[in-house]
């Protein structure tokens, strides 16, 4: 009999979460909420467009969304790139509010029970491409998608589609914000992504099983400083995490999802 292999902890603490308590924090994330001033608590989309947070500049996490850690498949997907948090538009709110689909499709990826979707990476999914998300991430994976679709003879989409199951993100922070301020305060949420990274992502790197794309903050994800399948993008790529192929990293990624064609 095959032993089943036990759940890394990050994916355990995911799999516990419970979207229904409010706000939405991870276990050991609760510190955070201890300062007021770094968190916002809004219940619906009507809620936040009537409060004094809307249209303003904040640095603020919305702890009523539901946390981003990770998008995509971990286990199936060989390029992994490392963010510093989940961005946020007020549509962010809408969304969620408005369109169950959407919803569950957060809560498959945060219980990493995506592997059989069509787009385990769901912002890539064309019934999501009207979310600031699928805008966002989209557009950055335009010019690589199209590159795989003339490579290959194929549409846009399937090459999205594509993407969608060979690559995967990880967020430092899992909380949405507008921009980023550290925090104050120790995450368990922080902890547990950058020990997956360690334990998990670096071995399948230095093993030839992945590719490792830092596009922010690559020094404290602490990486190995030198490997052909682990990527810090400079401070001028990392700013825009610009995925062209007029970049070093759009160009290895493209290799690496044409390989895996």
């Amino acid at each position: 009999m095959t032993k089943k292999r036990t759940p890394h902890p990050l994916l355990r603490a995911w799999q516990d979460f419970s979207p229904a308590d409010f706000p939405r924090l991870l276990a050991g994330d609760q510190q955070l909420i201890a300062r007021g001033s770094r968190v916002l608590d809004y219940r619906s989309y009507d809620a936040f467009v009537k409060s004094s947070d809307f249209g303003g500049e904040s640095t603020n996490f919305h702890l009523s969304l539901l946390p981003q850690p990770f998008i995509g498949n971990l286990t199936r997907a060989s390029v992994f790139l490392l963010f510093l948090n989940p961005g946020f538009s007020p549509g962010d709110y809408y969304a969620l509010q408005h369109s169950p689909t959407y919803a569950a499709a957060i809560m498959r990826n945060l219980a990493q029970k995506n592997g059989a979707d069509a787009y385990p990476f769901f912002f890539l999914d064309p019934q999501f491409a009207w979310t600031a998300g699928g805008r966002w991430w989209q557009t950055k994976f335009r010019s690589i998608a199209g590159e795989l679709a003339n490579r290959n003879g194929c549409s846009l989409q399937k090459a999205l589609e594509h993407i969608s199951r060979h690559i995967a993100c990880l967020e430092m922070y899992p909380y949405h914000s507008q921009s980023f301020r550290e925090p104050k305060v120790e995450l368990a949420s922080k902890k547990l992504i950058c020990q997956y990274v360690k334990d998990v992502l670096v071995p399948r790197a230095l093993g030839d099983d992945a590719m490792i794309v830092a596009a922010r903050r690559a020094a404290h994800w602490q990486l190995p400083l030198s490997h052909k399948n682990i990527i810090q993008l400079s401070t001028g790529e990392a700013r825009g995490a610009h995925m062209t192929m007029n970049t070093s990293s759009g160009r290895a990624i493209l290799q690496k999802l044409q390989e895996l064609w």
